[in-house]
C-alpha cells in the first residue's frame, strides 16, 4: 500500500517539479516565485485559506498545495528526487528525519502551527448527543456493533456505521496510537478518500458516525472562494477573527472522558482548555532555503496574520494566544 501512495504522488510531484520552484526574495519584502507544500488531507480546509490570502497578499508568490495523506506528506518532503520543500502533520520529523535531511544539505525549520481536534460527527436524525470514551474503544474495536447498546442512540437505529477519512491520515493514526493504545480497528469500518466525502456519507446515512478533523464543522468552510472584504478582514490584525460555528448538515457529539461526568464539544474554548480529550499539535515543516518563496510562506503561516486564519477555521493556532468571551 506505501508503495502505491509514493507512485501516485510521485506522478503528481513530478508534473509539479516542471512548473514550480523557490523564487528569489524581493529585498526588503516576500518572495516573489512558487514553491510546493504537501499536507495532510485533514488540513485542507485550513491550509486553502492560508494559501487563498497569502497569495492575495503576495500576488508574485505562488504555492501549490497537494494534498494527501500523512504518510505521504511526510516521504515526498523526505525525497531528495522531487520539488516538495513544505509538509504539514500532526507530527514533527523525527531526529534520524533531521539528520537525513542535513547530511544532503537540506536545514529544517519546523514549528506547531495549531492545536487540532479530532471530531465525532453523527446524522441529525440520530438522537444520541454525547458519548462515553470507552463506548467509543468499543465500537472502533468491534464489540459494540448496534446503536442499540449505546445508551440515549434509541432502538431505531441499526448497525453501527463507522467511517474514517483514509486508513492513511492522521486522524487513524490518532485513534489507533492514543484511543485504542495499538489495538487494530474493526473490520466493519469504512475508509472514505477525503474528509469532505466523510461528512457527505454521515450527512445521508442515520446509522453513520464519523470521525474528522474539528476544521471541517464549520459552517463557512464549504470550500468557496473568499471575498476580496473576507481577506482584508484577515490581514487585518487588530480585526476579530470570526470564528465558525458547526454546520447543521449532521451533529457533532460531545465526548465524555475517562473518569469525567462532564461532557465536551469540540469548540474552541474546550480544545484550548484540554476538556475536549482527543486533540493533537499540527506542524509546519519546511526545508526551504532563506529568501525563497518557501519560506516566505513559512513566515506568513506562523505569523500573526497566519495564525488569526487558523483561528478563523474552528481550531486553535499555537503561537498567539485566543480571547474568548462567555456570552
Amino acid at each position: 500500500m506505501k508503495q502505491l501512495r509514493n507512485i501516485a504522488l510521485t506522478g503528481v510531484v513530478a508534473i509539479a517539479a516542471s512548473l514550480f520552484s523557490c523564487g528569489p526574495a524581493q529585498k526588503g519584502g516576500y518572495a516573489a516565485g512558487r514553491t510546493v507544500i504537501a499536507c495532510d488531507k485533514t488540513f485542507q480546509n485550513v491550509m486553502e485559506q492560508e494559501v487563498r490570502v497569502f497569495e492575495f497578499k503576495y500576488p508574485g508568490s505562488e504555492v501549490m498545495d497537494l494534498y494527501v495523506d500523512e504518510y505521504a506528506a511526510i516521504d515526498s518532503l523526505m525525497n531528495l528526487n522531487n520539488h516538495v520543500r513544505m509538509a504539514v502533520a500532526t507530527r514533527p520529523l523525527s531526529k534520524e528525519e533531521i539528520k537525513y535531511l542535513n547530511d544532503n544539505k537540506r536545514s529544517v525549520n519546523q514549528q506547531a502551527i495549531a492545536v487540532d481536534a479530532v471530531a465525532l460527527i453523527v446524522n441529525p436524525e440520530n438522537p444520541l448527543d454525547a458519548i462515553d470514551n470507552q463506548d467509543l474503544i468499543d465500537i472502533l474495536t468491534g464489540k459494540i456493533t448496534e446503536w442499540k447498546m449505546i445508551p440515549g442512540a434509541g432502538k431505531d437505529l441499526k448497525n453501527i456505521t463507522v467511517v474514517f477519512d483514509h486508513q492513511g491520515s492522521s486522524t487513524t493514526r490518532y485513534m489507533i496510537d492514543s484511543l485504542l493504545n495499538g489495538q487494530p480497528l474493526s473490520q466493519r469500518i469504512m475508509a472514505a478518500k477525503t474528509p469532505a466525502e466523510v461528512f457527505s456519507a454521515v450527512s445521508k446515512h442515520k446509522n453513520a458516525i464519523g470521525i474528522i478533523g474539528a476544521s471541517w464543522l464549520s459552517s463557512d468552510m464549504s470550500g468557496r472562494e473568499l471575498s476580496e472584504q473576507e481577506i482584508d478582514k484577515m490581514t487585518n490584525v487588530d480585526d476579530t477573527a470570526s470564528m465558525g460555528t458547526f454546520t447543521t448538515d449532521i451533529k457533532v457529539l460531545a465526548v465524555q472522558p475517562k473518569d469525567d461526568v462532564e461532557t465536551y464539544l469540540p469548540t474552541q474554548y474546550n480544545i484550548f482548555n484540554g476538556k475536549y480529550p482527543y486533540h493533537r499539535q499540527v506542524y509546519l515543516i519546511s526545508t526551504c532555503t532563506p529568501n525563497s518563496t518557501g519560506h516566505s510562506f513559512y513566515t506568513f503561516v506562523t505569523s500573526a496574520i497566519g495564525q488569526k486564519i487558523i483561528l478563523s477555521t474552528g481550531i486553535c493556532p499555537k503561537v498567539i494566544t485566543p480571547q474568548f468571551v462567555e456570552l
